[in-house]
């Protein structure tokens, strides 16, 4: 099993690497922790059976059966929710504590709100908007 996402937190962001990156993409960067599941409550979001057959031809040391497995499941910063076996991590994930974006758009006051909205609800807060004539 592996040693790596024993601290995870549900609903932190995280930056997450994966052994196996041809199969598994390289990394989730900024990605918010839904929960800790079993590998039938992952198979419902993602083919956690059929990954981890994939993942097993590059990294044979890897448990045999998803069933002892833990998984994570989470909302990428595109908005997708995935799940994916803790043993297929290559690294500690990072916990990201903030991040900051500075951006000008004209918009009217109904559009600022619905932006305001959009992101937080993809848990991203204290956006900030300053509002000027001109």
């Amino acid at each position: 099993m592996s040693t790596f996402g024993s601290g995870l937190r549900v609903g932190s962001t995280y930056n997450f690497t994966f052994i196996a990156p041809s199969i598994l993409e390289n990394s989730y960067s900024a990605a918010r922790v839904l929960g800790i599941v079993d590998s039938d409550t992952a198979q419902q979001t993602e083919d956690v059976i059929q990954l981890h057959t994939l993942v097993r031809v590059l990294a044979p040391d890897l448990p045999s059966s998803v069933e002892a497995m833990e998984f994570v499941k989470v909302v990428t910063s595109t908005g997708e929710v995935r799940a994916f076996a803790k043993d297929w991590l290559s690294a500690e994930p990072v916990k990201v504590t903030s991040r900051s974006v500075r951006f000008t758009v004209l918009m009217d006051l109904t559009m600022i709100s619905e932006v305001v909205s959009f992101f937080n609800g993809r848990g991203i807060t204290n956006v900030r908007t300053d509002i000027q004539n001109g």
